[in-house]
C-alpha cells in the first residue's frame, strides 16, 4: 500500500491493511489498553518535520501491563529513510531504502534481537510513557538510539523523543547523560491496537509470540523466531542463506573522558597522558569504533541425521585492522604489518580500514577471495533449537589475524542469537581449547535468514550462487561486491549470464569516460539504472582492475573509463551464469 497523497494534512489518517498510513511516515508501535490493562501490540503512525516525506520507521512491538501499571516492552524496528542511509554506489552494497510507507523495507531481514522499552501508564495524567535504548546500531544512528514516548492514553496520540548518536553508558541508563540535552528528532506519534493473534509475516507465528521470548507468558509454539517482518524466521530447519553480525567490541561515544567499551585498555577516550580528566581526553560525542565481523553463510541442514553445513564469506570490520591486506599493500601484495594496520604512515592508510560501526560491511576495498570459501560443519539439537558449528578460515592473508581463523558458532536458529568463540592467527586448522574462555572469549552473534533467492548486492547471482565453489555458476565470489559478474544491459534487462552479447555491449563504449566523475552519467551514478544509449559511459559496464591476489572476475568499482580491461574482464568470465 502507498501513502496518500502529499497534498492531504498528516492528521488526516486512513486505515489501511491494519496500519495507519500519512504521508510524513510510519511507524508501528504497541502499548496495552490501559483500561482494560491487557497485554497487546499495537501499530500508528509517526510525523516529523526532520524526516521528509519518503523517510520511514517501521516498528511492532508488544507491551505487557502489571495490576501497578508497569510496561514492559519488546520491540523491533526497521528504517526505512534513505535521508539516514549512508549506502551509495561505491559502497559494498546496495542500499535498500526504499522510502515508500505501507509494509516495512524489502529484505534484507534484520539481525538484531528485540530491544527492550521500559515505562508506566500516568494514571494520573492519562499518559503512556515509554522509554528505553535501541543499542549496538550502526550507520548515522549509531552506536546506540534512545527513544522516550509520551502518549494521550485515550486519544493514543502524543510524541516520540529520539536521541542518535549515544554512549554505551546513556544506553544503559536508558536517557541522555544531561537529561535537558534536546533530542535529535521529535516525532508526532499515533499508536492503534493490533490483535494478539496478528500474523504480520505469516510464519505461523503470531507477532505477539514473536515478541515474547523473554516474557511471561513466552512464544505458544516452539519453532517461533522474534521478527514478526521475516518470514523464514519460524520453520523447522536452519536451511538458507543467512546474514550474520559478529560483535567483538561494540562502538561507544566519549564521556566524560571515558569509554565503556568491555576490555579496552588503556581508554580510546584518554588523552596521551593515558588517564582521565588529563586535560587531554577526546570530546564528548567522539566515536569510538568497534571490532565486527559482517558474514552471509549458505546453510546446508540434513534433516535425517541434522548433520549442518555451513559455507561462508566474512569481512573485518573495525579501524584498525585492513579489510584486504593486499590490496593495501598496493604492487608488492604483501601482507605486512604495514599493510594490516590501519595508522600514520608508513602504516595503511584509514581508508583501507572498516569504520567500527556494525550493520552495513565496509566499503571498499571489497574482500579477499581467491581460492574456495569456508565450510564450517555441526549439527542441530532440536531440544535446544541450536545448531553448533566449527569453521575454519584458512589462507586468511592479515599479519595479524592469519594464516587461519577459527570459529565455533553456537546460534538459536529461531531467535538468530548466539555466542561465537574466535581464534585468530591459527598456524593450522587444529581445533582449539574452547574451554579456555579467557583466550577465546565468548562474544555475540546475531544472524537473520533471507529469502533463498536473495541477492545482497544486486549483480545477478544470488548470495547462495555466490558462496559456491565453482564460477561458473556464479560460485567464488564476494555476496558483498556488486561488480563482480560482467553482465550488461541491453534492451534496458539482463541475463544473470555472460556472453557475446555482453561483450557486444561493452565494445561500443570502448574509450568513452566520465571526465574524471564530472560527466552527468559517471562513475558515482547508479549502475542500477539503465542506459538510454548504446554508446558513451555508463558505470554499468565500467570496473576496476581485479583485486591484488584474488580471482581475475573479483573486480573493483569503476574507475570512469571503459578500456580494453573492460572487455578482457568479460572474455575471462565468458560463460558464467546465475540465471
Amino acid at each position: 500500500p502507498k501513502a496518500t497523497p502529499a497534498a492531504t494534512p498528516p492528521s488526516k489518517l486512513v486505515t489501511l491493511n491494519r496500519l495507519f498510513v500519512a504521508p510524513c511516515g510510519l511507524v508501528t508501535l504497541g502499548i496495552p489498553d490501559p483500561a482494560a490493562a491487557l497485554p497487546g501490540t499495537l501499530q500508528g503512525v509517526q510525523c516529523s518535520g526532520d524526516l521528509q516525506q519518503g523517510n520511514y520507521f517501521h516498528c511492532i512491538a508488544r507491551v505487557d501491563e502489571t495490576p501497578d501499571n508497569v510496561l514492559d516492552a519488546n520491540v523491533l524496528c526497521y528504517i526505512d529513510a534513505p535521508l539516514l542511509s549512508s549506502a551509495g554506489p561505491q559502497d559494498a552494497l546496495p542500499s535498500f531504502a526504499d522510502g515508500a510507507a505501507g509494509p516495512p523495507p524489502p529484505p534484507p531481514y534484520g539481525t538484531a534481537a528485540p530491544d527492550k522499552l521500559n515505562g508506566t501508564v500516568d494514571k494520573a495524567n492519562q499518559r503512556i510513557l515509554l522509554t528505553g535504548c535501541f543499542e549496538n546500531l550502526g550507520g548515522s544512528l549509531g552506536p546506540n538510539t534512545l527513544v522516550a514516548l509520551n502518549i494521550d492514553a485515550h486519544s493514543l496520540k502524543g510524541f516520540t523523543n529520539v536521541w542518535f548518536n549515544r554512549s554505551i553508558a546513556e544506553c544503559a541508563a536508558g536517557e541522555p547523560k544531561n537529561p535537558a540535552d534536546p533530542p535529535t528528532l521529535q516525532l508526532d506519534t499515533v499508536l492503534t491496537r493490533q490483535a494478539i493473534n496478528f500474523d504480520h509475516d505469516g510464519d505461523g507465528c503470531s507477532d505477539y509470540d514473536e515478541l515474547g521470548h523473554g516474557k511471561d507468558p513466552g512464544p505458544s509454539k516452539k519453532n517461533c523466531g522474534d521478527d514478526p517482518y521475516n518470514p523464514y524466521d519460524s520453520d523447522a530447519d536452519s536451511n538458507g542463506v543467512v546474514s550474520i553480525q559478529v560483535t567483538q567490541i561494540p562502538a561507544d561515544v566519549c564521556q566524560n573522558g571515558v569509554s565503556n567499551q568491555p576490555g579496552v585498555s588503556p581508554d580510546p577516550c584518554f588523552g596521551p597522558d593515558e588517564s582521565a580528566g588529563g586535560g587531554d581526553d577526546l570530546a564528548d560525542g567522539t566515536l569510538v569504533p568497534g571490532f565486527f565481523f559482517h558474514c552471509i553463510a549458505n546453510n546446508t541442514h540434513d534433516l535425517g541425521t541434522n548433520a549442518v553445513t555451513s559455507t561462508a564469506f566474512c569481512y573485518t570490520d573495525n579501524a584498525v585492522l585492513t579489510v584486504n591486506c593486499e590490496v593495501a599493500a598496493g604492487a608488492t601484495g604483501a601482507c605486512d604489518v604495514f599493510a594490516s594496520v590501519c595508522g600514520d604512515f608508513p602504516l595503511a592508510d584509514a581508508s583501507e580500514c572498516g569504520d567500527g560501526l556494525k550493520e552495513s560491511p565496509p566499503p571498499e576495498p571489497f574482500g579477499d577471495m581467491d581460492g574456495s570459501h569456508a565450510v564450517g560443519t555441526g549439527s542441530y539439537d532440536k531440544v535446544t533449537n541450536v545448531i553448533t558449528i566449527d569453521t575454519c578460515f584458512t589462507d586468511v592473508e592479515s599479519f595479524i589475524q592469519g594464516p587461519n581463523i577459527y570459529a565455533r558458532t553456537k546460534v538459536n536458529i529461531h531467535t538468530g542469537v548466539g555466542t561465537v568463540q574466535i581464534a585468530t592467527a591459527r598456524a593450522n586448522c587444529n581445533k582449539p581449547d574452547f574451554a579456555d574462555t579467557v583466550t577465546f572469549p565468548v562474544v555475540l552473534i546475531e544472524t537473520a535468514e533471507q529469502p533463498p533467492d536473495w541477492d545482497s548486492d544486486l549483480d545477478g547471482c544470488t548470495d547462495a550462487q555466490e558462496l559456491g565453489q565453482v564460477a561458473a555458476v556464479g560460485g567464488l565470489r564476494d555476496p558483498h561486491n556488486r561488480w563482480d559478474l560482467m553482465d550488461m544491459w541491453v534492451n534496458k534487462s539482463r541475463d544473470r549470464r555472460v556472453n557475446i552479447i555482453d561483450i557486444g555491449a561493452i565494445v561500443p563504449r570502448f574509450g568513452a569516460t566520465d571526465a574524471s566523475g564530472t560527466a552527468p552519467i559517471n562513475r558515482n551514478s547508479d549502475p542500477l539504472d539503465p542506459p538510454q544509449a548504446l554508446t558513451g559511459y555508463h558505470p554499468s559496464a565500467d570496473r576496476s582492475p581485479p583485486l591484488l591476489g584474488s580471482n581475475l572476475w573479483n573486480l573493483g568499482s569503476p574507475d570512469g573509463q571503459i578500456n580494453i580491461i573492460e572487455i578482457g574482464e568479460a572474455v575471462a568470465q565468458f560463460g558464467h551464469t546465475c540465471a
